[in-house]
């Protein structure tokens, strides 16, 4: 069980918890799994958790556009493999129905 996040409304912030049936793997992580990706040895180092893109479910928002519930999808500078993210709002939008 994982506790939840309290985010100040000021935070701009969203936790979303990841839903397994919308993943995806694309070039970028690939090249992170094989050693090659630049950035991810200079801003991160290894080990580390790859994923620039993400689909699920929010948990807890600090943004007044999202709200607990929403089904989202984003971007992130890595770790997007994890079962829950917090990222910037900016970097998350409404799933198309």
């Amino acid at each position: 069980s994982t506790s939840m996040p309290t985010l100040q409304k000021s935070s701009k912030t969203v936790f979303v918890k990841r839903v397994r049936s919308r993943r995806q793997v694309n070039y970028a992580d690939v090249t992170i799994r094989w050693g090659l990706y630049e950035s991810a040895i200079r801003f991160v180092g290894y080990p580390i958790v790859p994923g620039f893109d993400f689909a699920g479910v929010v948990e807890a928002s600090g943004d007044p556009a999202f709200a607990a519930g929403d089904d989202v999808l984003g971007i992130t500078f890595f770790g997007a493999y994890s079962a829950r993210v917090l990222v910037p709002a900016r970097q998350c939008r409404r799933r198309p129905a």
